[in-house]
Order: structure tokens, then sequence, then C-alpha cells
């Protein structure tokens, strides 16, 4: 049907493919990028026209294929690690990467139970659009575990963060690449800033080494933003001379008060940078936020969990039973303030109107109660 065709000639509001497999691709035969492309291309538009339920033509939101298309991203790359270079996964690879998760990964159950999900949507697209007639279900017994807020970063692991964040999107500079690596990399940006090839200059290779992602990161770090105050936050909040993020009555979650949060230097140095690059983005032209995603609107919850599974995925930060969202980096800034400073300060930094609500996120680290008990007798 022409409807069809026309209504699955679809933009997304993420990248296509995730950087580890952009890489993972290059050890492959010099077609697999453009054929994997072409494929993923298909598999969402049409999971996003008729994937939910084909008969009536319903399709997944975009939050759930931004969710969707990392995990296929992953999927492939453990498929590719077996039997070379294919976009066609089996009822017996299924099985396969299933036992191998559940065995030797740290996921959890809600985790594994997504791998399953994208799993079937695989199977469903290959059913409709190639002819196939798979039914598969998971032999793994999985429990939907409630999520709480023991789900946290580790202090170890905030600097593991950062620095996959300093990685993030990074490129060679223009001027120090060989010709053929300049070729490479405008290909990469291409795909990632959605323009032609030839159009992909070098400032688009400075765009990419941005401090963006870092600055969002380490102010995160220091003050716990919630979601809606990383989509939120306008260039107003930052205050160089005071060395804070000022957030005013009006605009901070949860309580009603004003709230001046320090900074380290690692995010004073980073907003500096980021300030003098954002003025020379036409998308901040006449606007005060703060940040804004690639698509030129504030950052939400799922933009930033999307960010989250990537920064996690390069700095191979194990999960080790955590069900792990932007909320985790606030829970654990929580831990370490109430843990190393005092409940009082974690109340202000954490910016909760009661200290009884910050004693609800904070949890003492094991290793430091460990200190502490040789320490009592």
């Amino acid at each position: 049907m022409n409807f069809e065709r026309e209504a699955r000639a679809a933009t997304f509001d993420f990248p296509l493919l995730a950087q580890e497999t952009i890489e993972a691709l290059d050890d492959h035969h010099a077609r697999a990028r453009t054929d994997y492309e072409t494929w993923k291309r298909d598999l969402l538009e049409w999971l996003h026209v008729e994937g939910k339920d084909p008969d009536r033509l319903r399709g997944y939101s975009e939050d759930t294929l931004r969710n969707t298309t990392y995990k296929v991203d992953q999927i492939m790359r453990w498929l590719w690690n077996q039997r070379g270079y294919t976009t066609e996964l089996s009822p017996e690879d299924a099985d396969q990467l299933m036992r191998e998760l559940g065995r030797y990964s740290e996921y959890t159950d809600s985790n594994l139970n997504n791998f399953v999900k994208v799993i079937k949507r695989l199977f469903s697209y290959y059913n409709h659009e190639k002819g196939k007639n798979i039914e598969w279900e998971c032999d793994l017994t999985l429990n939907e575990p409630s999520v709480t807020n023991r789900d946290y970063f580790k202090k170890r692991e905030f600097r593991t963060l950062y620095e996959a964040a300093l990685a993030h999107g990074t490129v060679k500079h223009y001027h120090a690449c060989t010709p053929e690596e300049r070729d490479n990399v405008k290909a990469y940006l291409a795909q990632v800033t959605e323009k032609p090839k030839g159009e992909v200059g070098p400032e688009d290779f400075e765009k990419a080494n941005s401090m963006k992602i870092p600055s969002i990161v380490s102010v995160s770090l220091d003050c716990g933003l919630r979601p809606v105050e990383v989509g939120r936050a306008t260039v107003d909040w930052v205050n160089f001379e005071d060395n804070t993020l000022d957030i005013p009555r009006e605009e901070s979650s949860k309580n009603e008060d004003n709230w001046k949060c320090v900074l380290s230097n690692k995010s004073i140095r980073g907003l500096r940078i980021w300030l003098k690059e954002r003025a020379s983005y036409e998308a901040y032209d006449g606007r005060d936020e703060l940040w804004l995603n690639g698509k030129a609107n504030p950052y939400n919850s799922n933009s930033l969990n999307y960010l989250l599974n990537q920064l996690i995925e390069r700095g191979n930060i194990e999960p080790a039973g955590r069900d792990l969202s932007w909320y985790s980096i606030r829970h654990g800034v929580a831990t370490v303030w109430a843990d190393e400073e005092n409940i009082h300060d974690a109340r202000e930094q954490l910016r909760h109107k009661k200290v009884e609500t910050t004693l609800g996120y904070a949890h003492s680290g094991a290793e430091s109660r460990h200190n502490k008990v040789n320490s009592k007798w």
C-alpha cells in the first residue's frame, strides 16, 4: 500500500546506530554497515507503523522505539561475535543469548525481560515482513521485580560515568585525520546529524567533541539533578561567582524553596567551556535552556535514560543486580553526601524540604560500613 510506504518513511529523535555498533561493523566486510543501516531503518519503521498490531496498523511510540533500538544493537553485536555479520536471529540464537545473559550477566530480571520483549519484536518483524513463521518463548523463568531506590550508582562509578561522557560521540579533529579516516568520520557524522555526507565539515567535527554531555553528567553528579531539572535548567541558573547552581523557587521540583547547589571545579570548568560553545549554535538563539537534545528539545527522562544506557556500556559499568536509570545518579549522590558529610548538607544539596526525605534516598555504602565496623571493637 502506498499509505504504508509513505507512513514508514519516518525520522526518529535518536541515532539509527549506536557508536559501539558502528565500530563493530568496521570489523566486517565493506558493505556490512550500509546493509545493517538499511535493515535497521526498515525494522524501526515497521515497528513504528504497525509493529504493535499489524492487522490494525498500530505501531509503537517513539519512546518505545528509543528503548528498543539500543537493545537490538546489543543483540546483533552478540550475534556477529557468534557467527559473523548477519541480520537473521534464529530461535536457537535467542535461546543461547538468554541462557548466557541469565547465567553470566549481572542483569536484573527486569532487564532480561526487556531483552525478551525486543527479541519477540524482531521475530514478529521477520514473520510479517520476511514471510517466516517463528514461534518463540524464553525458557528462563523471569520475575518483574519492583524498582527500589537501592538501584543507585556507587561512588567509585562516578568518575567512570563522567569519563564515558567525555568519550561519548567524540571523533578525531578534522585536520588530524588521514583522508581515509576523514571520509569514514564524515559518513558517521552524516548519519548522526542527518545531513548529506558532502555537507559535513570541520564545524561538525567540533560539535561531535562537544562539552554538552560531560557538563550534564558532571553537574548531575554534583547536584543529583532529576530528569525534569535537567530539562528545566537555564543559563541563569549557573552562578560562576559563588560556584553554584541556583535553582529558583518556581522551577525547583517537589519543593517551594530557592536552592544553591554547590558545583565542583570539574563542573565549573565544563560549564565555562559549554556556555562559550553553546553561544555558537543556532539552536540556542533566543532560548535560555542550558541544554537541548539533538532535536533542539529539552531533555526528559526518556532521552536521558537512553543516553545513560550508552554511557553505561561505554564505561563497562556492571549493573550487578541493579535496574539503573537517571534517578540512580541522584540516589548515588544522596548516598555519598549522607555517608561522607552529614544528612543536613545532603538535604541542602539534594533539595529536600524535610530531612526524612533525604534519609529515604540515602544508603550507607557497604565499604564505608566495613571501615566503621572495624573501628567499633
